[in-house]
């Protein structure tokens, strides 16, 4: 599945020429170091860069406590 995924995204950038974006994101600094905050900066502005070509990406994640899924 991921395969498919990733050849779709390829072909489409492919295909669609040249794509460019411009994303700003701001954060509150609080306690964190600048490589903290200069990786969550980039993380949030790769998915907006995302979203903004390829429609909203849809991504999930699980949380694992004592070997049984956690709800939060």
């Amino acid at each position: 599945m991921r395969f498919l995924i990733s050849l779709f995204m390829i072909l489409g950038v492919l295909f669609a020429g040249n794509l460019e974006t411009s994303k700003t994101v701001c954060e509150m600094a609080g306690n964190k170091s600048i490589e903290q905050i200069k990786k969550e900066l980039l993380k949030k502005v790769k998915l907006a860069g995302v979203e903004e070509l390829y429609g909203d990406n849809i991504f999930s994640q699980t949380a694992i406590e004592n070997g049984k899924t956690a709800f939060r």
